[in-house]
């Protein structure tokens, strides 16, 4: 008897962490150019981060590997703004 798997990138709080993956790199494109764009997109992707766990919770969608590969991401996205940050703010003090 084969067991029917479930396609768990199609879960939901999947579906939410991969649009913060999404709205973080449009912010990373934004960020030297539309600040207000770049930090809405960043803080929506934030905000989010609430919401995926509810959701897992709820639809009984919990999956131990998701929440430590979206979790690196999310860290490794955040290290990278600050150092985008730390560049503009260097540039913008040789000008």
């Amino acid at each position: 008897m084969a067991e029917e798997l479930e396609n768990i990138f199609l879960f939901v709080p999947n579906l939410i962490g991969f649009g913060r993956v999404i709205l973080a790199i449009i912010s990373f494109y934004f960020m030297p150019t539309h600040c207000t764009l770049a930090c809405t997109c960043y803080i929506t992707s934030a905000l989010l981060d609430a919401f995926d766990g509810h959701a897992a919770r709820y639809f009984n969608q919990i999956v131990k590997a998701g929440i430590s590969v979206i979790h690196g991401i999310v860290a490794s996205m955040n290290l990278a703004t600050i150092d985008i940050k730390e560049r503009a703010a260097i540039a913008a003090k040789q000008e």
